[in-house]
């Protein structure tokens, strides 16, 4: 099963200025994209196909282990 795993909260603060409410939430979305991770473990693919040759079907597999995304 997949799961999804944030390790970093994000807390946006807001003022009464709306230009500094603008720049925190810039600010913070920013934040969120440098901490943003994407962790996939054992992924298996496989591909098989009957129609191109009826008489010979195939399938072709491929199994990846660990992917790791920093964003």
């Amino acid at each position: 099963m997949g799961k999804l795993i944030i390790t970093k909260s994000v807390v946006l603060i807001a003022k009464d200025d709306k230009d500094c409410g603008e720049q925190t939430m810039e600010k913070s979305t920013l934040e969120f994209m440098r901490n943003l991770k994407l962790v996939v473990k054992k992924l298996h693919v496989r591909f098989e196909d009957d129609i191109l040759m009826p008489e010979k079907p195939y399938a072709i597999g491929l199994v990846i282990n660990v992917i790791l995304c920093y964003f």
